[in-house]
């Protein structure tokens, strides 16, 4: 009797053991942060607009639904920026806009931004709506490149190493150049703004843009799927080389 409760016992603990290895794991889910760029729906306007978040800063592209059109009638930047808070334990987004209160949840697993209501200036009444959901790169064509992308620019031969941002809109593409961060960057003449639709052929991306008061460039700039950046290089006017090399790292992947 001793014998076959040993060998019932040693069988439960093979068998046990035997489930726990094979039992199936949860997959685990990817985390985006909650930087870059986000496609939003507000109940104030048919059109999406377009949010930038950057190191607790946000800047609201609500004049036509994009950030290049904000700053082509004027925005700017630094000043025009809203700070917002971001609770990680709660995911709750805070901030304040046009004097109303901005509340709404992160989700990070989706980069979604739900459940979002506008209230009055003394929080007591709901005045609209929001959601949101962040641009998350595909593997080519224009999903590949809408974000926002941070790098550098060289000249000639040198390595690039001044800063040089962009921000990639259905249509439209942003340039920043000398501030690290795109959202500190106060100098309308740094901001460059597309001339026409950027070109987009597969993991390549063309584009002219003229900064505001200053002179026109071109640049073209390739994903490296390996390296995970846009590399390339630019020129002066329509020529897309012959100044030097330019190199993003994204932002709105993780």
């Amino acid at each position: 009797m001793k014998k076959l409760l040993s060998i019932l016992a040693l069988t439960l603990a093979f068998t046990s053991c035997s489930n726990d290895s094979d039992a199936p794991t949860a997959a685990i889910l990817p985390t985006f942060e909650l930087n870059g760029l986000f496609k939003m729906d507000t109940s104030y306007s048919t059109d999406d607009e377009n949010f930038l978040f950057e190191n607790n800063k946000l800047f609201i592209g609500n004049e036509a639904g994009t950030i290049h059109q904000e700053l082509a009638v004027g925005s700017n930047l630094l000043n025009d920026a809203v700070a917002f808070t971001y609770n990680n334990a709660t995911n709750k987004i805070n901030f304040t806009y046009s004097s109303n209160l901005w509340e709404g949840t992160y989700e990070p697993t989706t980069g979604k931004i739900i459940n979002g209501v506008v209230k009055s200036a003394n929080g007591l009444v709901v005045v609209a709506s929001f959601n949101g959901q962040k641009y998350i790169p595909q593997a080519s064509g224009t999903n590949l490149f809408n974000g926002h992308w941070k790098g550098n620019f060289g000249s000639g031969t040198n390595v690039p190493s001044n800063f040089f941002n962009v921000i990639i809109e259905n249509g439209f593409l942003v340039v920043t150049s000398l501030s690290e961060n795109t959202l500190d960057n106060g100098t309308p003449s740094r901001y460059g703004l597309s001339l026409n639709t950027p070109v987009i052929n597969d993991k390549t991306i063309t584009c002219i843009y003229q900064y505001i008061g200053g002179q026109t460039f071109s640049l073209q700039a390739t994903y490296n799927p390996t390296t995970k950046k846009l590399e390339g290089t630019w020129g002066s006017g329509i020529n897309t080389s012959g100044g030097g090399t330019v190199i993003f790292e994204p932002q709105n992947f993780n």
